[in-house]
């Protein structure tokens, strides 16, 4: 069985990871972890679009509201949640807010 693999963004990552298939705005949720970097690629129009570039994000998830929300380790080594504010089926988000 063979396989077809092709790049969907050329966003030269340095550790390009940790994808999330949103379903609602069939959308992607990508992390450069060590680039510090959050997007959300779109395959109906091609646009990866960055919605974080600063600290290390270590992954992507959904919460109970269906907000997706994304977690770092802070430098004394405590997890935090950090809410994207993209609410289910409304994915464009444009920043990131910290929640603690």
């Amino acid at each position: 069985m063979g396989y077809k693999v092709e790049k969907l963004a050329a966003e030269n990552a340095l550790v390009g990871e940790g994808p999330m298939w949103d379903v609602d705005s069939q959308t992607l949720y990508w992390i450069d972890i060590q680039g510090g970097r959050f997007w959300n690629f779109d395959p109906a129009t091609g646009e990866n679009k960055l919605l974080h570039n600063s600290y290390n994000i270590a992954g992507v998830g959904r919460n109970k509201s269906g907000d997706v929300v994304a977690g770092k380790v802070s430098s004394s080594g405590i997890p935090t949640t950090i809410s994207c504010g993209c609410t289910r089926g409304k994915s464009k988000a444009t920043r990131l807010n910290s929640t603690t």
